[in-house]
């Protein structure tokens, strides 16, 4: 083990130290207590990558993975008519080193990636990186979708994203979210340890008290199988409202 991987996991497993679950009647646990925003935005801005790669080789894919393309198969089988009305713009909520950012580049949308570690220029139109989505309270609906794979059980608090995630999606636009399932081994909850560094474990009933309409996707597409161990979540509302 490198000295910097040292340094990185103590620094990691500081910020979680002496946490508990707490659970929330909305259908999510959380941890408690929560490390501030600024505790947070610093470990994914300078520690999170080299941590997640020292520890499980999990470096930033620049690059669409086998993930990515089964998500993006599925966007297209169920709203097909998204991609056939003109430019829109989607936001890659934790976008890593870009990932489906590319695919949706490709086919002509406008990319704003959030990645607080940055994520490579690829393009030189259409594709901006910025730290936070916080960024982006000022543009109201002007969202067409909201992606994130396994990136909102890493937010600092719940319901400032529901807020501002509401507020910059237009009426009529899209949610696709990814999360670990709380309820299924190995999501940490389930065996009652903190999956460092996930701040939030999320139920079906989340997403069932945010969304007036959801389509929950468990079987297998392709490639890639879906299980009970991940919770795949599209969103379908006319407009979003916070309940």
């Amino acid at each position: 083990m490198s000295k910097s991987f040292k340094d990185d996991l103590q620094t990691t497993e500081r910020l979680f130290k002496d946490c508990i679950f707490k659970e929330s009647e909305d259908g999510y646990y959380y941890v408690d207590p929560m490390p501030s925003k600024e505790q947070l935005d610093a470990y994914y801005k300078n520690l999170y990558w080299d941590w997640r790669n020292n520890k499980w080789n999990g470096s930033k894919n620049h690059g669409a993975s086998p993930r990515d393309l089964v998500h993006y198969h599925l966007l297209k089988k169920y709203i097909p008519e998204f991609f056939n009305s003109g430019k829109k713009t989607i936001v890659n909520f934790g976008a890593g080193g870009g990932g489906i950012s590319n695919l949706f580049w490709f086919d002509g949308f406008e990319i704003i990636n959030v990645e607080p570690s940055g994520t490579p220029q690829s393009y030189e139109s259409n594709w901006k990186t910025i730290d936070s989505i916080y960024e982006l309270d000022e543009e109201e609906s002007s969202i067409d979708l909201l992606y994130g794979s396994h990136s909102l059980e890493h937010v600092q608090s719940i319901n400032d994203f529901k807020k501002v995630s509401s507020k910059i999606l237009k009426s009529g636009g899209y949610m696709f979210w990814e999360v670990p399932n709380a309820h299924a081994p190995g999501s940490g909850y389930f065996e009652n340890e903190i999956a460092v560094p996930h701040t939030y474990y999320f139920t079906l009933k989340f997403f069932n008290n945010w969304f007036d309409e959801i389509i929950q996707i468990n079987n297998i597409i392709g490639i890639y199988a879906f299980n009970l161990l991940t919770i795949f979540v599209f969103v379908f509302p006319a407009t979003i409202f916070l309940k």
